[in-house]
């Protein structure tokens, strides 16, 4: 009898599951439950006022989610669209005049980098976006692609500044540098760089030809080896670099030549001409959440330079 209990158990969840749907939606029947958002596999196509559409790499199937990562459709793109303005047209979802901040995220991000940043910019008024890619599925080209798919289906943002974490940099000089029809109806107020490589990871090259950092990091971890890093175009708009500095200058990664973040080298983020550059202590995925970089990051905001100076 023993075996009946946890079946019955099943049969009820299944039960509660198929009243719990939304049978009367477009597309496929869907019951909505939390995500975790979609870290690695996912790439966002659709953007607005935190309600997202996002693309499986892997099974190429979409997804909608509302902005605490519910699933509210799933199946082709089009069918997720539909659902969502039918959702927009009962309740109305606008950025109502606040100015917008994308931030990008660097390879194998995660949301929960950028934790009191969101907080310190949403409590300064504005709205705060986060672009989700699947930064260890594809190449740095591919990465810009998706977001020029997000920055071109952007409606009622006239005004962005993105802040991009490492990898994030070199995604947005290449999705800047390609343009669309979104740089012509959005003005870019500026881009911050916190930790990106922009002269190459010198430790992308050196783990080059390790199978185990291939399978994790796929196209993106050799994308930033020096070599191809010196193939993607310059920064084309107002932007700040910020630098992780450590031990006076000495740095926490022996691998590394001069001073670093642990993971990326000082001389490997700064670019010649860029005079707007804040050194702070830290290692480099708590970067983005640095006091200092807050800081500079609201300061670069208000049309000031981040640095202080």
């Amino acid at each position: 009898m023993r075996w009946k209990i946890p079946a019955f158990g099943i049969v009820a969840l299944g039960v509660a599951a198929l009243f719990s749907m939304n049978w009367s939606q477009p597309g496929n029947p869907n019951l909505v439950t939390p995500t975790m958002g979609g870290q690695q596999v996912w790439a966002d196509e659709f953007y607005h006022v935190g309600w997202r559409i996002q693309r499986n790499v892997l099974t190429g199937h979409h997804r909608l989610l509302d902005p605490e990562d519910h699933r509210h459709a799933w199946g082709r793109y089009d069918e997720c669209l539909k659902k969502f303005e039918a959702i927009r047209a009962i309740s109305p979802i606008e950025y109502n005049g606040m100015p917008v901040a994308f931030i990008v995220k660097g390879l194998g991000g995660m949301e929960t980098n950028f934790r009191k940043l969101k907080a310190a910019l949403t409590n300064d008024g504005y709205h705060v976006a986060y672009i989700s890619y699947p930064s260890t599925r594809q190449g740095i080209a591919d990465h810009a692609r998706d977001v020029a798919k997000v920055l071109n289906r952007l409606d009622g943002v006239h005004e962005l500044t993105f802040i991009a974490h490492s990898m994030g940099g070199l995604v947005m000089r290449q999705a800047l540098a390609d343009g669309g029809p979104w740089v012509k109806r959005i003005d870019v107020k500026g881009l911050v760089m916190i930790a990106t490589p922009n002269n190459g990871a010198r430790l992308a090259e050196m783990l080059g030809d390790n199978s185990a950092f291939n399978a994790v990091t796929t196209e993106a971890g050799q994308n930033l080896a020096p070599d191809h890093v010196a193939t993607l175009p310059p920064v084309s708009v107002r932007h700040c670099l910020v630098v992780g500095s450590n031990r006076g200058g000495k740095g926490l990664n022996p691998l590394i030549d001069g001073d670093d973040d642990g993971v990326v080298g000082v001389e490997e983020v700064l670019l010649a001409g860029s005079d707007d550059v804040l050194f702070v202590e830290g290692y480099h995925q708590r970067l983005p959440d640095n006091t200092s970089t807050i800081a500079g990051v609201r300061r670069f905001l208000d049309g000031k330079r981040c640095d202080g100076g």
